[in-house]
């Protein structure tokens, strides 16, 4: 009876370790996948209210003082590339095509610099994970 039990317990362990390396695979995975957005803020005046889109997905981001930086991980949900949002100084709302090509499944970086009116620099490094 004894080497039943020891069998059971000894399969329950592997499963256990099974299940833990697939999940710890998942979560690299998942927090390896998508682009981070950098955006730099190069005007003179805050801008309000961010938002990055991508394709079927949109992130907001809140507010943006002259001369920072802010990111965010965006995971479209098919072909995509990334446009930002926001509120200017003179209070208008524009939104500005960054360009990049990606989709679900890709990895890298997307620096965005602005100055309120028009994108200044967009630079992709952009890559399929798997």
């Amino acid at each position: 009876m004894k080497r039943r039990s020891r069998w059971k317990w000894y399969l329950l362990g592997c499963a256990a370790i099974g299940l833990t390396a697939v999940a710890a695979a998942w979560a690299w995975l998942h927090s390896a996948s998508g682009i981070l957005v950098v955006i730099r803020n190069d005007g003179h005046e805050t801008l309000r209210d961010i938002v990055v889109h991508v394709t079927g997905r949109a992130y907001f981001l809140g507010d943006l003082a002259a001369g920072t930086t802010a990111s965010v991980r965006v995971r479209p949900r098919s072909e995509s590339h990334v446009e930002i949002e926001y509120t200017n100084g003179s209070g208008t709302r524009k939104r500005l095509n960054a360009g990049g090509y990606f989709e679900p499944g890709y990895q890298g970086t997307i620096f965005i610099s602005t100055d309120g009116e028009k994108i200044l620099e967009s630079q992709h490094d952009v890559a399929i994970l798997y």
